[in-house]
């Protein structure tokens, strides 16, 4: 190995920074689609949501980081439901219930928690652009009450600016 040897690639200072404002328009434009969906399809869930977030912002925070604790140690002990009521079922010589009950449990499983955290981690930030977009409305003309597309642009604006600080960007 020579010494001054240099690496075959080098990293381009505009190609990071372009990478990094990319990141920003696709948080942006992914939040904005998931975000009109949710207006669109489920306007009343959503409403729902952001007036229990407005009225009391510290219980939905709590019952939000319960439900998630919830979630996390439910996992292993529904996986040990479905694998105890299969094998049950197997011993009793009933193998083929069992490998469709693991088949369907297991993946019925994997749906409700990939649903649940798809909700958790995109949901929660809609709800939340959504209650601080009203409050940018509210703040600038207090009569608002127009669409909800609004806020929902203008809370994602500062949720993703927000978010592309590095300090911040943790949140």
């Amino acid at each position: 190995v020579a010494e001054n040897a240099q690496p075959s690639w080098s990293v381009n200072p505009a190609m990071v920074i372009l990478d990094w404002m990319l990141g920003i328009v696709r948080d942006f434009v992914t939040l904005t689609l998931l975000g009109l969906l949710a207006i669109w399809l489920i306007p009343v869930p959503l409403e729902r949501c952001t007036k229990a977030l407005r009225a009391k912002p510290w219980a939905s925070l709590g019952w939000g980081f319960l439900s998630m604790l919830l979630a996390v140690a439910a996992l292993p002990a529904l996986a040990l439901v479905i694998f105890l009521v299969g094998l049950a079922l197997g011993l009793v010589t009933l193998g083929g219930l069992m490998a469709l009950i693991w088949t369907l449990g297991f993946s019925a499983m994997g749906l409700a928690y990939s649903a649940f955290f798809a909700l958790a981690v995109f949901g929660t930030k809609i709800i939340v652009a959504l209650v601080a977009g009203y409050f940018l409305f509210k703040l600038f003309k207090k009569d608002y009450a127009g669409s909800a597309v609004w806020p929902l642009l203008a809370g994602l604006a500062i949720y993703v600016l927000l978010h592309a600080i590095p300090i911040l960007g943790f949140l």
